[in-house]
């Protein structure tokens, strides 16, 4: 019997189709963020302006994260969810406009407070450093009320079904941004990056709100606090907060740590984290994002035999992505690192360093993703406390791992804890989920999950015999030889991967392949 052919086929082509436009809005979002690190990197390379910038921007894109990320996801799109007519515009109007005045308000206290905030961020920085992080700050923080106010107009978009606005709202930021640098760098120097992150944000917060305005959603700029979806999701939201408060000490944490090893140790961690974060965001942020307004509407008609077939599907999916990713990433992190960032200032060493963290950063890059699909089925149960707390042990542990394994590697230690804390959270989210759904009847996805397993070991195999004639020796090589070592491991690799997947009869790439068959128009034999 086949896991996802029970499901019915309108149900499954719908997450498919709405996963892949999340990831292809992803993926340029990410491009877009990656341009905008290259730019920085490329004119102040592994410098304390560099670490100043990483620093500065950690704040406001944190605090979106967590209100954004965090409570909203958590609380109110499952209770968006569940709500219809007159109550979903109650709910989504007070939504918007409060996490608008709420961007407002912390906009106002880390202007005030940015020296306090940045020595929380970079205690160990030198004074020059923490005085340009501080005057970086104060300008980014312009931005937070639109940063934040668009993940309101997001989320009402997505329990409306338009994934397609969200999906565009990353590259729109991220590109504003990296306008902002290009065109500002060589006058005002680094202050180009806050600047245009100012500019990206006000131009997300309008575009998602055109969005709205054309699916002609009745949008009224009022708050009620009285409407009983609003008392639910901010009851929701209360555990919500308190255990967010805990997971957010931890990037904070990290590159605190970091900001006490070597100079330019942040900039290694916060470029080898972008690098990781693309997988993870590609395909276990898109599939967890489309998955939980079903999950969601599953708990509500109390139908926890779909929920569990949905909830699989989503593990099955996000795995199928990222067991590949994380092998890539792997074999590859140096050639990797050396074509994404090894030009101007970026010296070969620092490149070097920086694929040595992000080769650990890859062994815990699965687990990451689908404990981002299984948070999801805890939110749709409305029992966010759960994985909250969970969290928030898991934090604890690995911010006493990162003061322990960095005393003894470095900034590999970071790296090492934020791969050994992924796994202890996947164990314990499997360990309280499973009598709440009375099993996650995972045997029949297991085998699916072991197809992806046998065919990532094929790949392993493909890219050992040919990495001696496709990874060239260390150092500076040409762009055309930087593009030829990465693209054509990748492609050999993908291959691979794909044929095999598709001999073993993957059914999650027998989903994928229906999708294109109906966008096409072709026969798929």
């Amino acid at each position: 019997m086949s896991l996802i052919s029970e499901k019915s086929e309108s149900l499954r082509s719908s997450l498919a189709l709405n996963s892949t436009i999340l990831m292809l809005g992803i993926v340029l979002g990410r491009i877009f963020g990656y341009v905008r690190d290259v730019v920085v990197t490329y004119y102040f390379g592994k410098s304390y302006i560099t670490d100043s910038y990483m620093v500065a921007l950690t704040f406001p894109l944190l605090l979106n994260s967590f209100l954004t990320g965090g409570v909203i996801v958590s609380s109110f799109v499952p209770v968006l969810s569940g709500e219809k007519g007159k109550n979903f515009s109650i709910l989504s109007n007070t939504l918007t406009l409060g996490l608008f005045i709420t961007g407002a308000v912390f906009s106002i206290l880390s202007i005030i407070f940015a020296p306090f905030i940045t020595n929380i961020l970079a205690p160990s920085m030198a004074d020059d450093a923490k005085e340009l992080t501080i005057f970086l700050l104060r300008i980014a923080s312009v931005g937070i009320p639109f940063l934040v106010g668009a993940g309101g107009f997001m989320a009402t978009l997505q329990c409306r079904g338009d994934f397609k606005s969200p999906a565009l709202s990353g590259p729109i930021f991220n590109g504003f941004i990296v306008l902002g640098i290009i065109s500002l760098t060589s006058l005002i120097s680094i202050s180009s990056a806050p600047i245009g992150l100012i500019m990206g944000s006000i131009v997300t917060w309008l575009f998602l709100g055109w969005g709205l305005l054309r699916i002609k959603h009745d949008f009224k700029a009022s708050i009620n606090f009285q409407n009983p979806g609003v008392k639910k999701a901010m009851i929701l939201s209360i555990p919500v907060l308190l255990g967010l408060t805990i997971y957010q000490v931890n990037p904070i944490i990290e590159r605190a740590i970091a900001s006490s090893l070597e100079v330019g140790a942040i900039t290694v961690v916060s470029v080898a984290s972008r690098i990781i974060q693309l997988p993870y965001a590609l395909f276990g942020l898109a599939v967890s994002t489309v998955l939980l307004p079903t999950l969601s509407r599953s708990a509500a008609n109390s139908d926890f035999q779909l929920l569990k077939k949905d909830l699989s599907w989503g593990v099955l999916n996000t795995s199928f992505f990222l067991l590949p990713s994380a092998v890539g990433i792997f074999m590859l992190s140096y050639p990797i690192v050396r074509l994404l960032f090894q030009w101007g200032e970026f010296t070969p060493s620092a490149a070097f360093i920086t694929a040595s963290v992000l080769k650990v950063y890859s062994l815990g890059v699965w687990a990451h993703g689908t404990n981002s699909v299984l948070i999801r089925a805890y939110y749709s149960l409305k029992e966010p406390r759960v994985p909250t707390f969970l969290g928030a042990l898991t934090i604890l542990l690995q911010i006493i791992l990162y003061y322990i394994l960095s005393r003894y590697f470095g900034v590999l230690g970071l790296a090492a804890g934020s791969s050994i804390g992924a796994f202890v959270l996947l164990f314990l989210l499997i360990l309280f989920l499973r009598p709440r759904l009375k099993g996650l009847g995972i045997r029949l996805g297991f085998k699916e999950l072991i197809k992806g397993f046998i065919s990532s070991g094929f790949m392993v195999i493909a890219l050992l015999i040919i990495s001696p004639y496709l990874i060239f020796p260390k150092g500076d090589i040409t762009l055309s030889f930087r593009l030829l070592e990465v693209m054509g491991n990748i492609l050999i690799g993908v291959t691979v991967y794909f044929v095999s997947s598709y001999l073993l009869k993957s059914e999650v790439l027998i989903s994928y392949l229906q999708v294109i068959k109906k966008g096409l128009k072709i026969e798929i034999k």
